[in-house]
């Protein structure tokens, strides 16, 4: 894809923190379109990586909560950039009762919360493992769920929900 498709990607993925992405393409200005990309995408991995590791640094400094495991920053990723190449076969649904009004921006940002969340424990009460992403613009909420039978070994679960 392009360097600005890649771009929004990085803004979804560090929608909490706009301002780490404004820094990393600050960073950039000075590059060629096709240098931007590949240094934009180790920009990227390089805060992941801090993210995730052991070192809680960056974390702190952002003052907001991240996710903490690589596979949460693929899978929203991943929901992202199927969204945005519309491959995919996507169901519609209507959010009976969903106030139409000013205050929808916040309000649909909400609801995408607290729609991966009851999806989540309804999962969970079912005795699957699941992982869950949403993303939400405008007046809609993308879900992405993958999941497999729990059993009793939790890291084998994981692997194979993260396949």
């Amino acid at each position: 894809g392009s360097y600005n498709k890649l771009v929004v990607v990085v803004g979804r993925v560090f929608q909490k923190v706009p301002w780490l992405v404004r820094e990393m393409e600050g960073q950039l200005e000075e590059m060629s379109v096709a240098r931007k990309k590949s240094s934009l995408t180790e920009l990227v991995l390089a805060k992941i990586g801090q993210l995730v590791g052991d070192d809680n640094t960056l974390a702190n400094e952002l003052g907001v909560e991240m996710p903490r495991k690589v596979w949460h920053y693929l899978a929203y990723a991943d929901l992202v950039v199927a969204r945005m190449k519309d491959t995919r076969q996507w169901a519609v649904y209507l959010l009976k009762d969903f106030p139409h009004s000013a205050e929808t921006a916040s309000l649909i940002d909400e609801e995408g919360w607290e729609l991966r969340t009851k999806l989540k424990t309804a999962l969970k009460e079912a005795e699957l493992v699941a992982e869950v992403q949403t993303d939400v613009e405008e007046d809609r909420i993308w879900v992405s769920i993958t999941t497999t039978k729990k059993t009793k070994g939790r890291a084998r679960d994981m692997e194979k929900l993260y396949k």
